[in-house]
């Protein structure tokens, strides 16, 4: 096999500089293909409205075939980025064009024994490229050539378009894979992408899903699946297309985990021969060492599939196997030189601090990072869940499944890393219809990411000695795999806001709200400032630019800085935060004299005249005042004590207390009230006599908290920790003590000393409804808002879609007026709103008072009656298709409310009897989109339908959505009206899907699911 590699590179590597010259002739159309198997789709970033995006505007286009390869030889697109394509490289010759999956599957028929068929759909083989399926072939690499081959029957759908807007473009693409005999065929799994190209993104996502259609009558064990992706990345530049490669396994982080896959754990393919083997016994090897992670036994049940001189051996009748152990013990003994072979699965493990344990499905994902050896661009395939098998490095097993492949053979180290990379991940799974088994269902998913960007810190070891994440890779990433969710909508926790002055020869600017939110410039889900100087986005130090710095002072002013003086139109948009941990030290400390006899048998100390901390005010603006308002103690047994009698009494005394709330235009008084013989009270006496006995017997420390003006304040907790040390020393002369008491008020937190964790309300600038919306829209608005300030979150403005001009010109609206008709057939016939290809785009602010692009905004209604709603249908994992949006090849999905991520693309469309609704359906989701701006959407089918998702976010769905798994970006509700009364009190309203950008997942056993296909 390296022999094989070499070669094939060294071919690979020799025609490209041939084939550079010759490169147009290679950009044609495969004779027997047809051009309907292919789609290119443009990306619209370049001439879109995202100024605030701290990337390039540049646009990616995809091309992909309808067998699920990202290849268009039709257009000579792949994943073009500036000219850059690596999978459709118009100077390489198409027979390179190696790009697309890779299944193999092993089954027990009940009446022909164990099957084994493979399909590979990869456009090219290196000797011939595109075709129809070469069925029935015998060897990947073999003749006849051709890309998609497959060992028994392979049947692909045409590709069939589930919505194609503006800014989103979604298919699907479906093949049935049978196995056949004789003269009979029959279904065994269907191969299902969804292609989801964002059209301002520089990714695509598809989802993979591989589907068990075999007759269950006929299927005696579980289907024992590999499947991978695969391809070649010619990315870097001409002749000779050099890049640069690492594969990121299991080392970045996502809330995807376990509970949105029915494949609860990994495990890997192994491949056991032995042509010497003899006697009746054997035991399956595992991975050694068992340290970290590693692969061991269990074997996962029914994956093995025993053969002995090439016969397979059936379970129960020619063999038994202990799974736990790994060992096959024969019915037979079996003579020297005897050919044993077995294909088996085992659960990826990890070894930790002595406890041995199979992991569960982690939350992690997969990245293999392609970096141009000009070092110009990056580009990235993304996996999730984490992979079975990986390499950069995949000449040798091109087209053939992943077996025994340790992590050394995965991670190329020294010059062993190719010119030209060569990405394989592949998933080990089995599918069962055994709802019983908890490790795996019918269906499984990957999902794969491709993209390519500008490189801007990317950095691979084989170049500079450290491989690195590119920081643009990981906002695409961090929004697919960490996204902004639910969860965090409803606990809003910033607020936005805008500066603008038209400025000469400005140095500086401090900026009137705090505490300013410093924060990574140019990452995903940071809202960092952004500075703009006559229209064009400024770049500051702390992003590698020059253009300005970001102080921020010890009471949370920010201040922005220019190297040279500026002038013109200039606006700051920015964002303060909302929470604030003090981890300060408090204190106090006293001197007094106190005339009592030391001949006496005991005293008791009163209270000396305290001051106080004086007031302090926090970044957030709230005002802490501590003061002593007693410290007081008896000293019993004083006659033990003679010569220079002193006493002194050291300890400490501890006060907690949380989810306090001040409200704005009052104060609170906390009082921490310690009495003597508190448990946590420590003495120590000291002097000539040992037998003096000292007891606090009071003790109480007051805080006043007062609020900022007009806000309020949640303190989440306090916890104080007094420690004090009083000396106390007898003046003869005098006839008194004098006393000295040093308190110190410190924090006691989880990570930290903290004194105290506080919040003010975070804030939606806007709340919107449509301009043609009806009053109901209006109401369940109102609901909404009330939702969020019971929950301490403040709401800034209402505001309308775009413009009323006859009854009210001078509301502010949102959206800016692009001044093109509309664009959906069966759409809103009273808005020209969108621009030339029917993009809505948002307004900057309003009134230099209000910023709009990169606020914060909930919008009610559908996007029919609300624009602002529509512009974000575009985003978010449910949405509503309406109207006719061409080319829409399934029309069952106009007019209805689409679950993209569902596993089986459930949609929902309301119900009638009698002229009254029987069944209504409403969305609740949320999206952050390029320029920052977080959209909260709640909207029905019908009107009424957004009313009563608004009344059951206000009674109810705000709270359960701040306890929702985090990657929960949209639900579903599903509104039963045949059990209506006031309140639902008795059902009728159902959470059906509960989204995310690649998956969903079950909730409190009841709300959403995974729904398998059909």
């Amino acid at each position: 096999m390296e022999r094989k590699k070499k070669i094939i590179i060294a071919t690979t590597t020799s025609l490209i500089f041939i084939l550079s010259a010759m490169a147009p002739m290679f950009i044609i159309k495969a004779n027997t293909d047809q051009a309907d198997w292919y789609k290119t789709v443009s990306g619209v970033l370049n001439n879109d409205y995202y100024a605030l995006y701290p990337y390039n505007e540049k646009s990616l286009t995809i091309g992909f075939s309808k067998f699920g390869e990202m290849v268009d030889p039709t257009t000579g697109t792949g994943l073009n980025y500036s000219g850059k394509d690596p999978f459709a490289n118009e100077g390489v010759n198409m027979i390179y064009w190696l790009q697309g999956w890779f299944i193999d599957i092993r089954y027990v028929h009940r009446t022909y024994g164990a099957r084994h068929i493979w399909a590979m759909a990869t456009f090219a083989d290196m000797v011939s490229y595109g075709g129809d399926w070469i069925n029935n072939a015998t060897d990947p690499y073999g003749e006849p050539h051709g890309g998609r081959k497959c060992s028994g029957s392979a049947i692909t759908e045409p590709i069939k378009v589930l919505y194609d807007g503006p800014r989103r473009f979604v298919a699907l693409l479906v093949t049935h894979i049978n196995d056949t005999t004789y003269d009979s065929s029959w279904p065994v799994v269907d191969v299902m992408f969804t292609i989801i190209f964002n059209k301002v993104k520089k990714e695509v996502i598809i989802l993979k899903d591989v589907k068990l259609k075999i007759d269950a009558k006929i299927l005696e064990t579980p289907v024992n699946v590999q499947f991978s992706n695969r391809g070649e990345w010619d990315l870097g530049p001409s002749p000779d297309w050099k890049s640069y490669a690492h594969f990121y396994h299991q080392e970045l982080r996502t809330c995807f985990g376990a509970n949105w896959h029915l494949s609860k754990n990994i495990t890997r393919e192994y491949h056991y021969v032995d042509v010497t083997f003899y006697g009746n016994t054997l035991t399956l090897p595992e991975d050694t060492p068992k340290t970290g992670y590693y692969f061991g036994y269990p074997v996962a049940q029914g994956s093995e599939y025993v053969y002995v001189n090439d016969v397979w051996m059936r379970p129960g009748t020619d063999y038994n196997i202990n799974y736990e152990t790994g060992t096959i013990t024969f019915t037979q003994s079996w003579p020297e030189n005897t050919k044993v072979e077995v294909y088996y699965k085992l659960y990826k493990h990890c070894y930790k601090n002595e406890q041995d344990n199979i992991i569960a499905l982690p939350n992690e994902y997969d990245l293999a990072q392609i970096i141009s050896r000009d070092m110009d661009v990056v580009g990235f395939s993304a996996f999730w869940p984490v992979l079975s098998d990986y390499t950069v490095d995949g000449w040798d097993r091109a087209l053939e499944p992943l077996y025994n492949v340790s992590e050394p053979d995965m991670l190329p180290v020294g010059t062993g890393e190719p010119d030209i990379p060569f990405v394989i991940g592949e998933w080990d799974f089995l599918l069962d219809y055994d709802v019983g088994t908890p490790n795996w269902g019918d269906q499984f998913r990957g999902v794969t990411v491709y993209g390519v960007t500008d490189r801007w810190n990317g950095e691979d070891a084989q170049h500079d000695c450290r491989n690195v994440v590119d920081k643009e890779v990981q906002y695409q990433l961090d929004e697919i795999f960490n996204p902004w969710d639910l969860q965090q909508a409803v606990t809003k926790n910033t607020r936005r806001h805008v500066w603008i002055e038209d400025v000469v020869n400005l140095n500086s600017v401090t900026l009137p709200e705090k505490p300013f939110r410093l924060t990574t410039w140019d990452a995903y889900n940071s809202f960092a400032e952004r500075v703009l100087l006559n229209g064009t986005l400024l770049k500051p130090t702390r992003a590698g630019g020059a253009d300005y710095t970001v102080t921020v002072d010890s009471n949370g002013y920010g201040t922005i800085s220019f190297p040279e003086p500026v002038t013109g139109h200039l606006k700051i948009l920015y964002s303060t935060n909302t929470t604030y941990t003090n981890n300060n030290n408090i204190y106090f400390t006293t001197s007094d004299h106190q005339a009592f006899s030391k001949t006496g048998v005991s005293f008791t100390y009163s209270n000396p005249t305290w001051g106080d901390s004086g007031p302090l005010e926090d970044p957030l603006g709230v005002t802490y005042r501590y003061t002593i308002e007693s410290f007081a103690f008896k000293v019993s047994n004083t006659t033990s004590l003679s010569g220079g009698e002193h006493f002194s009494l050291v300890g400490t005394s501890d006060w907690y207390a949380e989810h306090i709330k001040v409200f704005k235009e009052n104060s609170a008084i906390l009082r921490a009230y310690w009495i003597g013989g508190y448990s946590n009270n420590k003495w120590i006496a000291t002097g000539t006599g040992n037998n003096i006995n000292i007891t606090i017997t009071e003790f109480i420390l007051d805080v006043n908290v007062t609020p900022p003006e007009k806000t309020d304040v949640h303190i989440d907790w306090i916890h104080l920790d007094a420690d004090y040390n009083v000396t106390a020393l007898y003046d003869a002369t005098n006839n008194y003590w004098n006393v000295t008491i040093n308190i110190t008020v410190t924090g006691q937190g989880l990570k930290s000393n903290q004194l105290y964790i506080e919040h003010i309300p975070g804030r939606y600038e806007w709340t919107v409804v449509g301009n043609h919306s009806r009053a109901l829209d209006s109401t369940g608005a109102a609901l909404v808002s009330a939702a969020f300030k019971n929950k301490q979150v403040e709401i800034g403005v209402s505001g309308l879609d775009m413009s009323d001009i006859t009854w009210g010109p001078k509301i502010p609206y949102l959206l800016s007026n692009l001044s093109y008709s509309t664009w959906r057939v069966g759409g809103p016939a009273w808005t020209n709103w969108y621009d030339c290809i029917g993009r809505l785009a948002l307004r900057d602010d309003w009134c230099t008072t209000w910023p709009v692009s990169s606020a914060n905004i909930i919008s009610v209604g559908g996007p029919a009656a609300d624009l602002v709603t529509e512009y974000f249908n575009e985003f978010t994992e449910a949405f509503q298709i309406y109207g006719v949006v061409p080319p829409l090849t399934d029309s069952n999905l106009v007019d209805s409310t689409f679950a993209l991520t569902c596993w089986s693309k459930n949609s929902y469309k309301v119900e009638f009897s009698n002229g009254q609704q029987t069944k209504g359906y409403a969305v609740i989701a949320t999206y952050e989109d390029l320029n920052g701006t977080v959209g909260l959407v709640i909207y029905g089918w019908t009107g009424q339908d957004t009313y009563y998702a608004s009344k059951w976010f206000h009674e109810e769905g705000i709270y359960e959505l701040q306890e929702f798994p985090s990657c929960v970006t949209s639900i579903i509700l599903e509104i039963d009206y045949t059990v209506h009364n006031p309140t639902f009190e008795n059902g009728g309203i159902t959470i059906v899907e509960c989204l995310g950008p690649i998956s969903e997942t079950l909730v409190e056993n009841v709300k959403g699911g995974i729904h398998p296909d059909p």
